[in-house]
């Protein structure tokens, strides 16, 4: 039996159909992605200002900016720059 032209016509649409649906579906595993990388983002700030606040005496004194200074005079010793020149050679080196 030969196929007519509406038959072709409606495979042409399930093929659109099920195209639509994929892209879709690839949106929302981007979503996805993106989602998981904010979560854990969130979850790493949050425990690097905890470690913070745990190492200062009284955290709920200082401003957000008395923190930003106090890290930028650190982060400027030679020790600092020395730790983390390291740091970043050994993560290169992984």
């Amino acid at each position: 039996m030969e196929k007519t032209k509406e038959y072709w016509l409606e495979e042409i649409q399930v093929a659109e159909i099920k195209v639509e649906q994929l892209e879709n579906q690839k949106i929302l595993l981007l979503n996805r992605g993106r989602d998981a990388e904010r979560r854990e983002r969130t979850h790493r700030l949050i425990e690097r200002g905890a470690i913070l606040e745990s190492l200062l005496k009284k955290p709920q004194i200082l401003s957000n900016n008395q923190i930003e200074e106090l890290l930028i005079i650190l982060l400027n010793t030679t020790e600092a720059k020395q730790y983390l020149s390291s740091v970043y050679i050994d993560e290169k080196t992984n």
